[in-house]
């Protein structure tokens, strides 16, 4: 039934941002080229005139870049309870793994309510903390991306109808409806919960 409900919800992702490359985000970073007394600055806009949102470290890792803008030259970030630019000529990305990979764990949330869901690496295991800060570990027993279709959408699940949960994350934009926090990932869960089930929708990122 769960997988029937997949088939359904597993179509194609929504066009993304002009500048969100499908498949692309998220990816890590770090910074480089900035002294050991200086920051490398955020900034509202892409553009170096613009007002500074924060700062990140000379020495920082793994930096969340959620997407890039139209020139390639300026990665966004979150800082806060906002996001802004970095010039990416700080920052190195080196070749890495794919984010439908999970080779890094990932964590996904919502508000109102509030509540988490967490992937370790290789996504065997999920732990879901409701809003009731109780948590529901779960080992995944099944997962499927779109046949014939590039990768923008992974479908994922543990249990049964009467009890566990099904999750669709997709390759999107994504705001946690609180803050102006921006994700490039967004998640669709579905808890089924002694014979009842409900569903949430909330955002993603990597957290290595």
């Amino acid at each position: 039934m769960i997988r029937w409900l997949f088939a359904l919800l597993l179509t194609p992702s929504v066009v993304l941002a002009d500048w969100h490359d499908q498949d692309r985000f998220p990816l890590l970073g770090s910074v480089v080229n900035v002294a050991s007394d200086d920051t490398l600055n955020i900034r509202i806009e892409s553009d170096h005139t613009s007002e500074i949102l924060g700062t990140i470290a000379h020495n920082a890792e793994n930096i969340e870049i959620v997407a890039t803008d139209e020139s390639d030259t300026w990665g966004l970030v979150n800082s806060g309870e906002g996001s802004g630019w970095v010039r990416l000529s700080y920052i190195t990305m080196p070749e890495q793994p794919k984010w439908h990979e999970f080779k890094t764990p990932m964590t996904c949330f919502g508000t109102e309510p509030f509540w988490d869901f967490r992937l370790n690496i290789g996504a065997s295991q999920a732990i879901y903390t409701d809003y009731d800060s109780q948590d529901h570990p779960y080992a995944v027993d099944w997962m499927s991306d779109i046949a014939a279709r590039p990768i923008s959408s992974i479908g994922l699940g543990s249990g049964s109808a009467s009890e566990g949960f099904s999750a669709l994350i997709e390759n999107q934009m994504c705001h946690d409806g609180m803050s102006d926090r921006e994700n490039a990932l967004r998640i669709r869960l579905f808890i089924h919960d002694n014979g009842e089930s409900y569903g949430l929708d909330g955002c993603c990122g990597l957290s290595p």
